[in-house]
């Protein structure tokens, strides 16, 4: 009864779709990988940081690689 109440709520389809979506990293047409990675870590478009987050940001990925 669980099963069959949470398969209406949430098909099979419409799960597959939010995880790829979680999980996914989009890459915009003509944007590059490096630009689809820093606005992937900055939460958003890099564009919308302050100068300061913005090199805290890169410094920390640097760090980590």
């Amino acid at each position: 009864m669980k099963h069959m109440f949470l398969e209406k709520l949430f098909p099979a389809s419409r799960t597959a779709t939010i995880r790829k979506e979680i999980c996914g990293i989009r890459q915009h047409t003509r944007e590059t990988l490096h630009e689809s990675m820093i606005d992937a870590a900055s939460g958003g478009a890099l564009m919308d940081k302050t100068p300061a987050a913005t090199r805290h940001l890169i410094s920390n990925m640097a760090s980590n690689t």
